[in-house]
């Protein structure tokens, strides 16, 4: 994992609830965490907005998106479960910048070998989840209320 110094302040970062580009119209229902993946051929993808969720074991990327970063949905599907049902995935590891929200140009961390499901199909996944196969690496605090996600690397004692 790589970390810039200039942006995490002692090993912490707060993002907006809402994530990259939210409109003033009042916060989504979900807490979005801009993030960037880099496929297997080594592209990043731009960033984008995922769904920020404390009860996922699992990330998982959309369908879409993983192809059009050449991830392969060959392979064995593995049986999951979810708010929406049971659903089919292929595993996939990749690395994972998670991005600041008011400059997504900008890496808050850079994880390598991050694991991912890539559902079957995509009527179940509307937006890519961030679960506690990334979440684990850090300490995070949510609160709507006051509007914020905070991220801070969790001590490695």
């Amino acid at each position: 994992m790589t970390t810039p110094h200039d942006r995490v302040a002692f090993g912490a970062h707060v993002f907006p609830f809402a994530g990259m580009y939210s409109s003033g119209g009042g916060f989504p229902p979900l807490p979005l965490l801009p993030i960037s993946v880099r496929a297997p051929s080594g592209r990043w993808s731009r960033p984008f907005n995922a769904v920020l969720d404390t009860g996922s074991t699992r990330c998982l990327l959309h369908p879409r998106l993983a192809r059009d970063l050449g991830f392969s949905s060959d392979g064995p599907a593995e049986e999951m479960r979810g708010a929406g049902g049971p659903f089919k995935a292929v595993p996939a590891k990749c690395d994972v910048a998670v991005r600041d929200a008011q400059f997504p140009e900008v890496t808050c961390w850079e994880i390598s070998g991050i694991p991912f499901g890539i559902p079957t199909g995509e009527a179940g996944l509307e937006i890519s989840v961030v679960g506690w196969d990334l979440l684990h690496l850090f300490d995070v605090a949510v609160s709507h209320r006051n509007g914020r996600i905070e991220l801070r690397l969790a001590d490695e004692r």
